[in-house]
């Protein structure tokens, strides 16, 4: 995250405001986001994020 200049919490994950991040071609979501977690979970925030990406490409 460091080469790239992403910012980490407190846990050391990537910190994000719907799901971008602090660079702001890049976006994070599940484990990387939250920690380690259940798979529903991250397939839930995979979908969000995909969808939150999508917004921000057709502005």
């Amino acid at each position: 995250s460091k080469n790239f200049g992403v910012k980490l919490d407190e846990k050391n994950n990537i910190s994000t405001e719907n799901f971008q991040t602090t660079h702001k071609k890049i976006f994070a979501c599940g484990d990387a986001r939250k920690g380690q977690s259940l798979v529903v979970w991250a397939i839930k925030d995979g979908i969000e994020c995909a969808l939150s990406l999508h917004q921000n490409l057709a502005k």
